[in-house]
């Protein structure tokens, strides 16, 4: 089950404006669950979140840790744990879908088994991923620790990357940092990629 989910309005005159979620502990499990989601979900989007200092345990298969979609301008994640290892998380430990001026800072993120990416920013813009941790991502050769890039039509330009930790396991078959455009309309443009430490074994790819 989802611990927390925050939903934008029907109109754009009833968004959730500032949330803040922060300092709670949430156990995730469940095959279609995030530990804490907020997004629009068929309505306005939220702006401005602030998701801090909280913690994140897998208890079972699960989707991943945090997911913000259609958030902004404006968002902070930053200074929470997700711990998913011995389970398997089908998607991301955090997800930025869809976001715009988002920053990511401060997280440590523990990978579980299979789980696609650590920090993935998909069709989004202007964010900053600072700072962070993202530490034995155990999954197959399409897995990132740090991701940027959409398989739809969508804008991924001026993103940050910098100061981040990625640790491949033993076994892991990892990108470190990973830019990619699969559609013929999308846009991966001016991004910045800067003082990040990849430490990886044989088989990782930064």
């Amino acid at each position: 089950s989802v611990c927390i989910h925050v939903r934008g309005g029907d109109t754009a005159a009833e968004t959730s404006n500032r949330p803040i979620i922060r300092g709670n502990f949430c156990s995730a499990g469940g095959a279609s669950a995030y530990g804490i989601e907020l997004g629009a979900f068929g309505g306005a989007a939220v702006k401005g979140p602030v998701v801090a200092n909280n913690s994140i345990i897998a208890t079972a298969t699960h989707y991943g840790g945090i997911s913000l979609s259609s958030a902004g301008p404006g968002g902070t994640v930053t200074g929470n744990h997700y711990n998913g290892s011995g389970f398997v998380g089908t998607l991301y430990g955090i997800e930025i879908a869809a976001c715009d001026s988002v920053s990511i800072t401060g997280n440590t993120l523990v990978g579980g088994t299979a789980t696609v990416g650590g920090i993935v920013l998909l069709g989004s813009e202007d964010c900053i991923v600072s700072g962070n941790v993202v530490d034995g991502w155990d999954g197959d050769s399409t897995s990132a620790g740090i991701y940027v890039g959409d398989s739809a039509a969508t804008t991924n330009d001026k993103n940050v990357i910098i100061g981040n930790r990625v640790l491949a396991s033993a076994s892991a078959a990892l990108k470190g940092i990973w830019l990619q455009s699969n559609h013929a309309s999308a846009t991966l443009r001016d991004t910045l990629i800067a003082n990040n430490i990849i430490e990886g074994t044989s088989t990782a790819q930064g």
